[in-house]
């Protein structure tokens, strides 16, 4: 996320020191990124977990990168090359459960995809109106929603794959 920038440290570093921490083997470290893998951003990655050696759920990990400083100045996006990854890890996944569908996932990112406000300025707009309760579940808590200008597809996709859960920390009072 964003947040990767804010310190005195390069992300090239911190990518280094955490993959060394995850191969060490005296910690429980599960990050993780393939150097020269052509996916764009750091820290995309999946957790099978199994049961008799058969996937029930998959939790995934993505780079919603930081900033574009490109097509427009804001926050940025999942790219292609992230997609495609998404899209051949489910794909493979699937290979691997006890019925042959897509394994049961979640997936966790730090900048929502634009859905998010889509989703919540909707619900505003078909006449609801904001409770304790249902700002609490709902995440408005009095921040706006801080999605990219672009929508590169990656809901779309996800939820052809049947991603169950979109997690993400941006919009920090949601």
């Amino acid at each position: 996320g964003n947040h990767d920038e804010q310190t005195y440290y390069s992300i090239d570093w911190m990518t280094g020191l955490l993959n060394k921490m995850s191969t060490s083997g005296k910690n429980h470290c599960y990050f993780k990124d393939i150097q020269d893998d052509k996916v764009f951003g750091n820290s995309n990655f999946v957790i099978n977990l199994m049961e008799n050696n058969k996937v029930h759920t998959q939790i995934g990990i993505l780079d919603s990168n930081r900033y574009n400083f490109g097509e427009y100045l804001g926050y940025d996006y999942i790219k292609q090359s992230q997609i495609d990854w998404f899209s051949s890890v489910a794909d493979k996944t699937k290979s691997m459960t006890s019925d042959g569908n897509y394994a049961t996932s979640l997936w966790f990112f730090h900048i929502p995809v634009p859905e998010f406000k889509y989703a919540w300025d909707s619900w505003e707009a078909s006449g609801h109106k904001n409770t304790e309760d249902v700002k609490y579940l709902g995440g408005d808590a009095g921040e706006g929603n801080s999605v990219p200008d672009i929508n590169s597809g990656f809901f779309d996709v996800a939820k052809e794959k049947g991603v169950k859960g979109m997690f993400c920390a941006h919009d920090h009072l949601n």
